[in-house]
């Protein structure tokens, strides 16, 4: 009998930290912010370094014991209560046990962090219940249980790729009665092959006879789609990314705060204006001179 089992996709899972981040009551003392909307802005941040350092926490360690499971759960709960006491302020076990955070003043997570080193989110005043929040939501990916469904260490990009490629051929606001198979087989041969090769041999099949114009084409669109698949794999393309996204981070904060006082925003700002209170028909016409008193 066939035994299925559902794995759980380590992006996803990532997501769902992020919400359950969100939605979580912490305390009005907990980030440093001002007011109540710096605050939101500063817990949102907040649970997106949380959702990144799950993740890397979670890479480095795949790539250390080569996704043995056995030896990567007897470090979880090490690195489990490392990660919440550097979040409380607490680093004297992440040199050992905290995988991304070094511990001293120039390698440690506050300061590597984009998210938090952006914001200047240097140590969160958590009480007892946002430890327990905290903690929980850790949980989410650094258990063993949660590492048992993410075992393969796989994700669902694949499956989405290849769905975002078939609704080229048949997107789903049109119904294709008639030659829903044809395209469809079309969409499965163009991903199976790159789409030079594939139109090549379709055109040959169909024997339909191609310039050697037209093959020069078809062959430099296979060199364009290889060179742009290998071009975002690249370490320093993925480096140069993160830095963009911490510029824009940057720049994003920056704008807010130049323009939190400058909100030109009003609730029905263009709606006419109608006049409320009543006025007299003699109001319009142009007054009257007195009569002249009579002999």
């Amino acid at each position: 009998m066939w035994k299925v089992e559902r794995l759980a996709d380590h992006v996803h899972l990532g997501q769902s930290q992020f919400r359950a981040s969100l939605r979580a009551q912490y305390s009005p003392g907990m980030f440093h912010g001002k007011t109540k909307e710096e605050n939101k802005q500063l817990k949102t941040v907040f649970s997106k370094d949380l959702k990144c350092r799950c993740s890397m926490i979670l890479k480095k360690l795949m790539e250390k014991y080569d996704k043995n499971i056995n030896e990567i759960s007897k470090d979880l709960p090490k690195v489990l209560d490392a990660t919440l006491r550097c979040y409380g302020g607490d680093c004297t076990q992440c040199h050992e046990y905290s995988i991304v955070c070094k511990g001293d003043d120039a390698l440690n997570w506050w300061s590597r962090s984009h998210y938090l080193s952006t914001y200047q989110i240097t140590a969160l005043q958590m009480d007892k219940t946002d430890k327990f929040l905290l903690q929980e939501i850790l949980k989410m990916k650094l258990t063993t249980a949660a590492l048992e469904s993410m075992k393969l260490y796989d994700n669902t990009n694949k499956n989405e790729g290849v769905h975002r490629a078939l609704s080229v051929n048949l997107p789903k606001n049109v119904i294709y009665s008639k030659n829903m198979e044809g395209r469809l087989a079309s969409g499965v041969h163009r991903n199976n092959n790159m789409p030079g090769t594939s139109t090549q041999l379709k055109c040959t099949n169909l024997g339909v006879e191609l310039s050697e114009r037209s093959k020069r084409y078809l062959k430099k669109m296979d060199t364009d789609f290889q060179y742009n698949q290998d071009y975002i794999l690249r370490p320093e393309v993925q480096k140069r990314r993160l830095q963009q996204n911490a510029e824009r981070l940057a720049e994003h904060k920056t704008w807010r705060e130049m323009n939190k006082k400058h909100d030109y925003y009003c609730k029905g700002q263009l709606d006419p204006q109608p006049a409320l209170q009543f006025q007299d028909h003699d109001s319009y016409c142009k007054p009257k001179l007195p009569r002249p008193a009579a002999d």
